[in-house]
């Protein structure tokens, strides 16, 4: 069940006098577990803009004001607590639908926090351009299509296209990635957290330039055989970036 907090701040967010391209309560949650995932510390000054697409909030007053932003810290708090402690977990209410090709449909809870993790996830690419093995690299690249997978049909059949085996339809690949949904949460955690120690011992400029040339960063993850074999062919980065900005 959502708490009192999170009840107030979906009520908020859904109001019709919110700008265009507010992000709904689920899409927010996605895009929060983007952000306390990334290899580096993005201050709220920077993310806060981006809930309301980059416009004013709309609060009637400044007591209001002070609770809508206390509520979303609130969430940050958590998300991030969730993170540092190896809990990484869909939010309480994010329902998945029994039908896996239901939770394309844009109104789905899941397609909503997919969404949200994919626009957190691009608008932070950059802290994420570290070379990789292939290895790791495809390991990286099929967590992605995992976790962004519902946040439309339409990229969700250029992922089919692209990655599953020629016999298995779109709905048998949904509901194989539905199965290690969880464990993609964590393991894109755990590949932030690796990140985050890679960037540190070289000194990377922040997300609003180009990052610093690097060697090959080795990351360990505990789930990745498992998670690659979902697909029969590899993913990499690149291929998946082409995937996003064709659809």
């Amino acid at each position: 069940m959502p708490t009192a907090s999170t009840s107030s701040l979906r009520a908020f967010l859904e109001q019709p006098t919110r700008p265009a391209g507010t992000l709904t309560c689920y899409e927010l949650q996605g895009f929060l577990f983007a952000v306390v995932s990334a290899p580096e510390l993005v201050r709220s000054s920077e993310w806060l803009p981006v809930i309301f697409n980059e416009h004013d909030a709309g609060y009637a007053n400044l007591d209001e004001a002070n609770t809508i932003l206390g509520h979303i810290m609130r969430l940050y708090n958590d998300i991030n607590a969730d993170v540092l402690e190896e809990r990484a977990a869909l939010p309480p209410d994010c329902h998945t639908r029994p039908q896996a090709l239901d939770n394309l449909e844009e109104s789905a809870p899941l397609a909503n926090w997919s969404r949200g993790f994919l626009l957190g996830h691009e608008w932070l690419e950059q802290l994420w351009e570290v070379e990789l093995s292939q290895e790791m690299d495809e390991e990286l690249g099929v967590v992605l299509m995992t976790l962004s997978f519902f946040s439309s049909r339409d990229l969700a059949e250029a992922f089919h296209r692209e990655s599953a085996p020629r016999a298995e339809s779109l709905e048998g690949f949904a509901e194989s990635l539905l199965r290690v949904f969880l464990e993609a949460l964590a393991e894109y955690a755990h590949f932030g957290a690796r990140f985050s120690v890679g960037l540190a011992q070289r000194s990377p400029e922040r997300h609003g330039g180009p990052p610093r040339s690097a060697g090959t960063i080795h990351v360990r993850v505990a789930v990745g055989k498992r998670q690659r074999g979902v697909v029969a062919r590899r993913i990499t980065r690149a291929s998946l970036r082409v995937l996003i900005e064709f659809i």
